[in-house]
Parts: structure tokens; C-alpha cells; sequence
């Protein structure tokens, strides 16, 4: 059986505290949506195995896994998000499974390399135009596009891998 992954989708300015171990808790409010998708019965919480953030709602946006450690009511840390003395669901955060995303990382700047061999290669990504050689530096300095770049082709490699 697969592993159990909480879903969840953050702002960018969540998404990037958490990712770079900034934000260690998240906060979802006690609603009966909230409730349905948290908890088992009255007293009890359920249980994953990971938490996979993601930052937006495309097939390409940013993406990753995270441990999940567990999920207490309790109140939140306001430079997170919370307000004053409002009780939330919060879900407690582990590691970062960064592994997927840094070989896939590693795997593109490969493939983009072979392709900057010829320079009349362009790529192109939404609107804009890149060289191989300039969507690599996209890559290494974890640009949003480098990054989108990045989720894409883990994906990609995830669906030929199944």
C-alpha cells in the first residue's frame, strides 16, 4: 500500500519559510473541512506518513515532501501567520525529503548541459525564451522558473518511473 500524504497548498511566503526550515509548524483553522480531512473521531487525529507542500495549484508548481510529525489543537506562532489567542489545528513538521527534487535538480542541469552543445537550442517557457545555458543558471539559483523547471521534470521522471 502507497503511503499516506497529507496534501496541502501554501502561499509563497509559507512555502519558502518552511522550506528553508524557517516555519517548523502549520496552521489550518478548526472548520468542519479541517476536522473532516484531520481527524478520526473526537479525540484522535489521523496519522500520515509525509506532508507534501505545494505552492499553487498547477501541474507545475513547486513542490515537497516533508515529515509529518503529528497534529495537536493549540495556538500558532503569529509570525507564521496566527492570530492572538485563536486556537488552530497544528500540524508539526520534520525534515525536508529534499533527495527527489535535488537529483531531479541534478539530472536536468545534465540533460540542459548536452543541450547548450549546440546554441541554437532554445527553450522556451511560458512567454520567455531561454538558452540551455541560461535556463541552468535559472536552475542554480533556485529562480522560479528554475524551480518550476525543476518540479516539472520531477514530475515527469516520477510518471515515466511508475
Amino acid at each position: 500500500m502507497g503511503q499516506k500524504i497529507l496534501h496541502l497548498t501554501l502561499s509563497k511566503n509559507w512555502f519558502d519559510m518552511i522550506l528553508s526550515g524557517e516555519k517548523t509548524d502549520e496552521y489550518r483553522e478548526i472548520k468542519p473541512y479541517w476536522i473532516k480531512r484531520l481527524m478520526v473521531g473526537p479525540d484522535e487525529f489521523k496519522e500520515f506518513d509525509i506532508i507534501r507542500f505545494k505552492n499553487g495549484y498547477s501541474k507545475n508548481c513547486p513542490q515537497f515532501d516533508i515529515e509529518f510529525k503529528g497534529i495537536r489543537i493549540g495556538y500558532g506562532n503569529q509570525r507564521w501567520g496566527a492570530t492572538p489567542n485563536r486556537k488552530y489545528f497544528v500540524i508539526e513538521l520534520g525534515k525536508i525529503y529534499q533527495k527527489e527534487y535535488e537529483k531531479s535538480k541534478e539530472l536536468l542541469i545534465d540533460d540542459l548541459n548536452n543541450l547548450s552543445k549546440n546554441p541554437k537550442v532554445i527553450v522556451v517557457s511560458g512567454q520567455k525564451s531561454y538558452t540551455a545555458k541560461d535556463l541552468i543558471s535559472e536552475i542554480e539559483n533556485e529562480t522560479d522558473v528554475g524551480k518550476k523547471w525543476v518540479n516539472a521534470h520531477m514530475n515527469i521522471t516520477h510518471e515515466i518511473n511508475k
